[in-house]
């Protein structure tokens, strides 16, 4: 592996775990037997819900999670929220 490609998987990895509250909601999305919503990653995290779906977004484009299609346990009335649950990709460094 090049130089190069080692030092952009890290700042991948930095860049988009370096945080730990964004790292703590990737780990409860990927520990989590059903899709997670915004609001739930709020809650777990005493932080505002658009705060949360910053985290979302930003695990979301570097792939580390996705929007699930999986249906809900239980529908309620209303648009559904979107629920979000890990990919395959893993978190790794080699050199």
């Amino acid at each position: 592996m090049s130089t190069d490609t080692f030092d952009e998987q890290i700042q991948e990895i930095a860049g988009t775990l370096g945080d730990t509250t964004r790292r703590g909601v990737y780990v409860m999305i990927r520990e989590s037997n059903e899709p997670v919503t915004a609001a739930q990653i709020a809650q777990a995290f005493d932080i505002h819900p658009n705060v949360a779906r910053h985290h979302l977004d930003r695990l979301a484009a570097a792939q580390f999670i996705r929007v699930s299609d999986r249906k809900p346990a239980h529908q309620t009335a209303g648009r559904p929220a979107k629920r979000y649950e890990a990919t395959e990709k893993s978190v790794s460094v080699q050199y």
